[in-house]
């Protein structure tokens, strides 16, 4: 009689859609998501996913990619997960929304032996040249806003290079927001009280989210939506960003 049931419950499982691996792709951005001990994706927001993991009994893996990469990765392979993404209007069809997970605001940064840099409105920054990671919706706003490639915008593919773009006077300002750019600059080895958030973008998407490729099954999606509602009303939510001092 056991083996029988056995054979009933694994086939069970083996049939649900929750039970394919599904791959978590992100990029590194401390406190939210870096490689930490032993090469382990850690931070804030992966313990949330981790939490959303678990309590939608998912079997998953999490993978750190440079940005363009992870991105690319969700808009083309099955089964794929990006987070922390910003929602804006041009990805609004590219991905299948599951739930916020953090909300920003954006600034321009520039180094303080910069006094000359001045911008009072966004257009005083097109007279600078102004760095931003390739394929990140920062790249997105400039352009939309008339900012030119390689007269007045660059970009690179990972924030390293993108502050030591800035220290060493290869660029004027950057793109960043309230939370990450101490993070990342420290990381990229600068000193970050040598930097100052000189404007803030207000018509920027700031809301970070989890999407999934368009091909996700709807019943993964919805699980993991449940999850993180169930998170933040349960308290554990606010407790993971509480212990990352969010």
């Amino acid at each position: 009689m056991i083996k029988p049931v056995l054979f009933m419950i694994t086939s069970f499982f083996c049939s649900q859609p929750q039970a394919k691996d599904i791959r978590f792709v992100t990029e590194e951005l401390p406190p939210f998501q870096f490689t930490g001990a032993d090469n382990q994706v850690d931070g804030a927001i992966t313990e949330l996913v981790r939490a959303m993991i678990k309590e939608s009994r998912l079997s998953a893996s999490i993978h750190i990619y440079p940005w363009a990469r992870s991105y690319q990765t969700a808009l083309t392979r099955a089964d794929t997960i990006i987070f922390s993404v910003l929602r804006t209007e041009q990805r609004e069809n590219d991905f299948r929304w599951i739930g916020k997970l953090y909300s920003l605001t954006t600034h321009l940064a520039a180094l303080k032996s910069r006094p000359d840099i001045v911008v009072n409105k966004l257009n005083d920054a097109k007279q600078y040249k102004i760095g931003s990671v390739r394929g990140d919706s920062g790249e997105a706003y400039l352009k939309k806003k008339g900012f030119i490639s390689k007269k007045n915008y660059y970009t690179n593919s990972k924030y390293s290079v993108l502050w030591g773009q800035l220290f060493n006077g290869r660029i004027d300002l950057a793109i960043t927001n309230n939370i990450l750019w101490e993070y990342e600059v420290r990381d990229a080895g600068y000193d970050p009280t040598n930097l100052i958030l000189i404007y803030q973008l207000d018509d920027i998407a700031s809301d970070l989210y989890m999407a999934a490729n368009r091909s996700m099954d709807a019943s993964v999606i919805d699980k993991l939506s449940k999850a993180l509602e169930k998170l933040k009303k349960n308290g554990q939510y606010q407790a993971i960003l509480t212990k990352w001092q969010l």
